[in-house]
């Protein structure tokens, strides 16, 4: 009898410690206005206008107003390009390849007026969500990006980026390589 209630409360702590290691997980996706604002260098009535207009969904707990990471990624992309770089380069935690991958379709779309290069460019980050999905974001390397891109057509505008990064460490991390030259090519990042 004394060992099943040793074990009944060996359970019941196991339970409690899941329940609790769940809420923290939601708590760390979760932010408030000011807490947003200071995460992505915007000020807290940017965020209060963005809720305004219904892009911006939030979540009431107790007194305070919460926000969803992705939501507040989501709403941001849509005010500014520079917001999707700055996503782009500080992808959070739970950002998978494929959304990441979204971010960059996003700006190919806004950097690319030519139908053909923008179909390229397209086509090369599908080519990348395809091969690599099952790749944390942070272990993406320049050769993988370089591998995938021998599948495309390449406009005169890819092709130069395509050989830039043939000229960087193909072992190197592509977030990192993308850390140092987009604050180059976007100098308000």
């Amino acid at each position: 009898m004394c060992i099943n209630w040793h074990f009944q409360l060996g359970r019941a702590h196991q339970v409690l410690l899941k329940k609790k290691k769940k809420k923290k997980k939601l708590d760390q996706d979760l932010l408030t206005l000011d807490e947003a604002a200071a995460r992505y260098g915007v000020s807290r009535r940017t965020l209060e206008r963005l809720r305004a207009k219904g892009l911006l969904p939030g979540i009431r707990i107790g007194r305070f107003l919460r926000v969803r990471i992705e939501d507040i990624e989501r709403a941001l992309s849509t005010q500014s390009p520079e917001q999707i770089y700055r996503i782009q380069i500080n992808p959070n935690h739970s950002t998978g390849l494929a959304q990441w991958m979204r971010g960059w379709e996003q700006l190919a779309i806004n950097n690319f007026s030519k139908p053909k290069n923008l179909a390229a460019a397209t086509q090369w980050i599908s080519e990348i969500e395809r091969a690599f999905s099952h790749v944390p974001i942070k272990e993406l390397r320049v050769r993988e990006v370089l591998e995938s891109s021998a599948k495309i057509r390449k406009p005169a505008d890819l092709k130069l980026l395509i050989d830039a990064l043939g000229g960087i460490d193909p072992e190197a991390s592509m977030l990192k390589v993308l850390r140092q030259l987009l604050p180059l090519i976007v100098p308000k990042l």
